[in-house]
């Protein structure tokens, strides 16, 4: 029977030299290097698929050379043996509730108050001059440093691991929109006050909607960031979650379940941020 990571690393090899020899005919005719180029579908997952497979065939190779031990990087197939196993389990799909809802609330919370702010500061000059010096100062302070603050004042349960997410991405929530939404171009504001629109309709419906596709690639972003801290905050003193889970195969060994997992939380960023994509090609598409 045919050794299942050999079978991982030819099939790896494959997809990759498939890939290369099709863009390589391609490129006879087409130039590879072309500022803003357009791809469709297909080329577009082809050429994603070229630095998985790569990934895979180094990961295979380590592992076939014994360079590493097996006990410190688990093979491919172990690791996704491992995230069927705990994909079947309970205690796998209620840790992975837990850490959605933690984030989806964070998020949410941060999301509001941040656009709020930082639209406003965007127009607004005086605001922005009052707001954002106060803002920066917050934003360089690294928010692992409020994680002893925050359990000393809400102590190790839900409430402290949903305000760490929401401080380490609301500050910078704040200052990128104030700088996505001081872009709109004043001759849109200045026809919206000689057709007499008021101060709000206009920075409802001129303001706003014209920098709401850059608003949600701001939120694009910051959803990465609150995926990192979500995890640093199940790693301190939780008793459930993703990050739990982590920890507690790196306690014991567990390195294909550790990679398992780590495989588990790049796919549902992944997911999440194709979402995104997604929904602000619709929401920009007007621009277009």
């Amino acid at each position: 029977m045919l050794n299942p990571d050999l079978f991982i690393l030819i099939l790896s090899s494959l997809a990759f030299l498939c890939v290369f020899v099709i863009h390589l005919r391609r490129s006879k005719t087409q130039k590879f290097f072309v500022f803003f180029d357009t791809l469709n579908a297909r080329d577009r997952l082809l050429l994603a698929i070229m630095p998985f497979s790569m990934l895979l065939i180094v990961w295979e190779i380590l592992c076939f050379s014994n360079m590493i031990s097996l006990t410190y990087l688990p093979t491919p197939f172990a690791s996704f043996k491992q995230i069927i196993l705990l994909c079947s389990t309970k205690d796998f799909i209620i840790a992975c509730g837990i850490s959605l809802l933690r984030i989806v609330t964070a998020f949410a919370f941060a999301s509001i108050v941040g656009v709020a702010i930082g639209s406003v500061a965007g127009v607004f000059l005086k605001f922005r001059a009052a707001i954002l010096p106060l803002n920066s100062a917050f934003r360089y302070i690294p928010p692992t440093a409020f994680i002893s603050l925050i359990i000393i004042w809400f102590g190790i349960g839900e409430m402290a691991k949903i305000i760490l997410i929401f401080l380490a991405i609301l500050f910078y929530i704040v200052q990128m929109v104030a700088d996505v939404v001081k872009l709109t171009p004043t001759v849109y504001i200045q026809a919206a006050e000689m057709i007499g629109l008021s101060k709000f309709k206009i920075f409802k419906e001129v303001v706003l909607k014209y920098s709401y596709p850059d608003i949600i690639s701001v939120l694009r972003v910051n959803l990465g960031a609150a995926w990192t801290f979500l995890i640093v905050s199940e790693l301190v003193a939780s008793q459930n979650g993703l990050g739990f889970l982590i920890a507690t195969s790196q306690r014991f060994l567990m390195t294909a379940n550790l990679f398992g997992l780590l495989i588990i939380l790049g796919f549902l960023g992944f997911l999440s941020d194709t979402l995104f994509e997604v929904y602000i090609k619709k929401a920009g598409h007007w621009r277009k």
